[in-house]
């Protein structure tokens, strides 16, 4: 055979392999999306209550190894207190400050503004996440608490409710902000602290989604919407029963004049309702990648563990010792079971590093 027919042959297989790569990333997003839109995802149950009180660099559903415990830590419990405590202390004192100051002291203005009723939102989702997180943690020390997937926690009601607010929070936070930047912003007159207040919310769902090991469905979106008829069936019924907003105004947002402007209002909350579903796959879109840098990190652990029990396997394949085991009994205790099968059925360093790699 010629360089030339070598060459073609090599470009085939290559051709070849891309098509089959291709067509396996194909499946892969088709079973992806027919998992992810399944309508039982509408519901606040997952299968591991652990991801709903865990931070994200310490979870993991199996079983407790040397490269992640798998335990709620310390810090993560401290930093849901942390967070609970400042959002708890900084609702009353915003809602005191405004009504000072724009509302002459009616504080039922203070529930008009949608903003507030995120803020609202966020302060109940870190304060459940503060009281779950710690709870768990309690009962983790008492042992009471299995963190394999299937033990003994089971997702509990206050989990379903501390996941459906956190829905809420997020998505009605990144709406919030896009719409103030993107619209408000230019007719608002007031101080710099509104700037930080529509700003500073998203800041921290995202920081937050980083940290946490709180997964997102894109079919959860209907919970923001929820709350948003919500608040939109008690701003209707408040101005048009006689409702005086800020400045004496019957409205809040001009955009939204129910009674005198019901076509423009009607346009505005279906471009709100879009935006809600766009922030959900903006939040899920987080989400995967932060699974996806996860995993990532968590392999790349998990390999260089694996590369330091090479002396022990090179010792077998050169039939050294009669087994893994007695190469390398300390070593290979610290694996967990399964990594302890796949290793003692392994006769070279390069069959087992292989085994792990594919």
């Amino acid at each position: 055979m010629n360089e030339n027919d070598k060459e073609s042959n090599k470009n085939g297989s290559g051709s070849q392999k891309s098509r089959s790569v291709s067509t396996s990333i194909g499946k892969d997003c088709c079973t992806w999306f027919k998992n992810e839109v399944n309508l039982k995802n509408i519901l606040p149950i997952h299968n591991d209550p652990m991801v709903m009180v865990n931070s994200q660099p310490t979870y993991t559903n199996k079983p407790p190894t040397q490269w992640s415990s798998g335990k709620i830590s310390a810090w993560y419990v401290s930093y849901r207190i942390v967070v609970a405590i400042v959002v708890v202390v900084w609702l009353p004192v915003d809602c005191y400050y405004e009504t000072q100051k724009y509302f002459q002291l009616h504080y039922e203005l203070w529930f008009t503004y949608a903003t507030n009723w995120s803020i609202m939102f966020l302060a109940i989702s870190n304060v459940l996440f503060a009281i779950t997180t710690a709870r768990f943690y309690s009962k983790q020390k008492e042992g009471e608490v299995s963190f394999v997937e299937g033990g003994e926690a089971s997702f509990d009601l206050s989990l379903s409710i501390q996941w459906v607010i956190y829905n809420a929070a997020a998505n009605g936070s990144i709406v919030i902000t896009v719409s103030y930047w993107a619209f408000i912003i230019f007719v608002d007159k007031s101080i710099i602290l509104s700037h930080v207040k529509h700003t500073l919310n998203t800041a921290f769902i995202i920081a937050d989604l980083f940290i946490s090991s709180t997964p997102i469905r894109l079919l959860h979106f209907i919970y923001p919407i929820f709350v948003g008829v919500i608040y939109s069936t008690f701003y209707v019924i408040y101005f048009c029963n006689g409702g005086v907003g800020p400045r004496g105004k019957p409205y809040v947002y001009e955009v939204l004049r129910w009674d005198e402007k019901p076509g423009l209002s009607t346009l505005v909350t279906i471009l709100v309702l879009m935006l809600v579903g766009m922030a959900q796959f903006f939040l899920y879109s987080l989400y995967r990648l932060r699974m996806t840098l996860y995993e990532h990190f968590q392999s790349r652990k998990k390999a260089k563990e694996v590369d330091g029990f090479g002396e022990v396997y090179q010792q077998v394949g050169n039939n050294n010792c009669s087994g893994v085991e007695s190469c390398g009994a300390g070593k290979i205790s610290e694996l967990d079971s399964e990594t302890k099968n796949v290793v003692s059925s392994t006769t070279s360093t390069k069959s087992y590093q292989t085994i792990w790699r594919q």
